[in-house]
Parts: structure tokens; sequence; C-alpha cells
């Protein structure tokens, strides 16, 4: 299991590749072009969210998750172009780091989706592009990179987006000591009613699992199937 929850893996070269390339030891032209289009979408979009959120931006747990999702789409970017410019160096350093941002933001980008459209939503109100973009585009452009990408994720690296999950919820304790008359983020973690809202959290963080053990099952049929229909070794 320890084995699982570790970030150091014997092959990094499968970071900088897709499952389904059959040389997986150089990323091909066709994935950097891949990786440089959600790189993009990523960063504009989470500027644009910056500059319409503006000082209280940084309170939302879905632009925490966000930001995730933006920094491991850098990262990634940073590796394949490294690689093709035979900076060996780079790989080494970043994978792990990557990896680790790469299993959080999937996890919390199912999550946000769910939370957001099931229980945070005004249907009575159209959403708003931006709105999409960050509640609902995450998941898919995270979704497609899972159905892509090499590297494994299995299910004990579950400890990464419940982790982060835990720090968001000390965070939220945190600014609601320092405003305590406007220091609600989201109705459902309201610490004036701290039981309830312990109660919501180990439900929320129970949810935030499920959505990383589909995320982990879904890793794993990737490669059960490339390694049925399409391993010719």
């Amino acid at each position: 299991m320890m084995n699982q929850i570790s970030l150091i893996h014997q092959d990094p070269t499968i970071f900088i590749s897709s499952q389904w390339q059959s040389n997986k030891n150089r990323p091909t032209i066709k994935y950097l072009l891949y990786r440089t289009i959600i790189m993009l979408i990523f960063i504009i979009t989470w500027i644009k969210a910056i500059l319409t959120d503006g000082p209280i931006w940084f309170k939302y747990f879905t632009n925490w998750g966000y930001t995730i999702c933006t920094i491991q789409a850098i990262l990634v970017f940073l590796m394949i172009s490294a690689k093709k410019c035979s900076c060996e160096n780079v790989l080494e350093k970043l994978y792990p780091l990557y990896w680790m941002l790469n299993i959080v933001g999937t996890s919390l980008a199912f999550f946000i989706t769910a939370i957001y459209f099931s229980v945070l939503h005004d249907y009575q109100q159209t959403i708003s592009l931006l709105n999409y973009l960050v509640h609902g585009n995450n998941s898919l452009l995270m979704f497609i990179d899972l159905l892509i990408v090499a590297h494994p994720m299995h299910i004990p690296h579950g400890v990464y987006p419940v982790t982060f999950g835990l720090v968001y919820i000390i965070f939220s304790i945190i600014y609601f000591l320092i405003y305590p008359t406007n220091g609600t983020i989201y109705q459902i973690l309201d610490w004036s009613k701290p039981l309830v809202t312990i109660g919501i959290c180990l439900s929320l963080i129970g949810v935030l699992n499920f959505f990383h053990l589909i995320a982990a099952l879904m890793s794993q049929l990737r490669q059960d199937i490339h390694k049925k229909y399409f391993n010719n070794n």
C-alpha cells in the first residue's frame, strides 16, 4: 500500500506521454499540442476568475481547485517542453509534484462539479460562461485528461485530495474566526453551527473520497484496455 501512496515512479517518461502512443520514450507533437491547448484554457479561465472575483477570489474552494488544475497543466507542459529540448533533469525534478497535483486536481474537479450543480447552483438563474468554465468545464478537461494520460492513479493516492480538503476546512475555520459577522464562505460551512458543520465536512470528505475512487478505477480501466487491446509488445 505504501508503494502505491509513493510519488516515485521507476519510469518518469510516462508522465510526458499518452497512454495511446506506441513509443512512450518521447512525447509526440500531437501530445504537446494537446497539452498546450489544455494549459491555455486553464490559464485564461484562471486569470479571468481572479479579475472577476477580485479580492475575495482566494476564499472559494472552487478557485483553490481550479488553481491546482492550472498548475498541474503548466507543469506537464514544462516537462514535455524540457524533454523536447533534452533537459532530462527538469522531468526528474517536476514529475512527483505534477503527479500529486494531477491526482488532487482530478478528484477536486469531479467533486466541485458535483457539489456545485447539486447543492450550490441557483437553477432560477442562467449560468454564466465563467461559472460553467470553473464549475463544469474543469471536470470535462480533467476527465478527458484521465482518458489520455499514461501515468497511474492508485486508490491509496486518495490521501492527497483528502489532505487538501482538510486544509481548506481549517482555512474556512480561520476565516470565520477572523470575520465572525460575515465569515461564512458557503452556507454548508457555517461555523456558527459547529456540530452540524463538522458532520457536513465529514460527509463532504467521504464524497471527495468517492470521486477519487472513481478516478482511480477509471485510470486502472484505461490501462487494462490498453494492455488487452493495444499493447503489441
